[in-house]
């Protein structure tokens, strides 16, 4: 056991860096019980050295694939999915979405998405001290609430989605996260 421990160490290059995507599976199924070297801890899009947290960038990037997907897919929700009147995310929503995702740090954790019945693709962050939430319409604009107790932050905002970079109070939630 002890050589399987040590084999999948030696993945890893002097950056830390993961060598394939493949081995965060192969290090789900591994026990630091079965290594007596430093600490080793996967978690979906990081892992940790010793004291050092380390981002893999690729499956952060997988991670956002996924996102975009789901967002592609609220182009086929059927007229009145969620009920009469209801209205179907605009192109507009949909591409500012995608571009929202592309603006998201490759550090810290990715939000959950969903749509509403209004037109709004809602992009959101809810756990113990943090609730991010971020609405994109048709109009252009970025809707955003902002609630992170370990950087002392309560506060809304709307702004024009430049798409080019995220409203700075938002952005330095997120990458608190």
């Amino acid at each position: 056991m002890k050589t399987y421990a040590n084999d999948f160490i030696t993945l890893f290059d002097r950056h830390g860096t993961i060598h394939s995507p493949i081995m965060v599976v192969y290090a789900n199924n591994w026990s630091n019980s079965q290594y007596d070297g430093p600490d080793v801890q996967d978690t979906s899009s990081s892992y940790w050295i010793g004291n050092e947290q380390r981002i893999d960038k690729r499956i952060v990037e997988i991670q956002k694939n996924n996102l975009k997907e789901k967002v592609k897919s609220f182009e086929t929700l059927n007229k009145d999915w969620a009920g009469r009147n209801t209205i179907l995310p605009s192109s507009v929503a949909i591409e500012n979405s995608m571009r929202f995702v592309d603006l998201l740090p490759s550090s810290g954790k990715l939000p959950e998405v969903s749509v509403a019945g209004d037109g709004e693709v809602n992009f959101y962050w809810d756990f113990e001290g943090v609730f991010i939430d971020v609405g994109l319409f048709c109009d252009n604009k970025i809707y955003y609430y902002i609630n992170v107790d370990t950087i002392g932050v309560d506060e809304d905002g709307a702004e024009i989605f430049n798409k080019r970079s995220l409203p700075g109070p938002l952005e330095s939630a997120i990458r608190a996260v």
